[in-house]
């Protein structure tokens, strides 16, 4: 599953040379996707 915790501060750090928004996006249809296969099968295999 993705890291929830990341803060404001080391998204920015970690995409401070790219697009801002473009990152945010991903990482956030990253957690729908993640919710979404935990709930479709809620045994982690990981």
């Amino acid at each position: 599953m993705a890291n929830t915790n990341m803060d404001l501060s080391e998204l920015l750090a970690k995409h401070d040379q790219g697009d801002f928004l473009r990152s945010l996006a991903e990482a956030v249809a990253q957690l729908i996707m993640d919710f979404e296969r935990q709930a479709i099968d809620p045994v982690d295999r990981s």
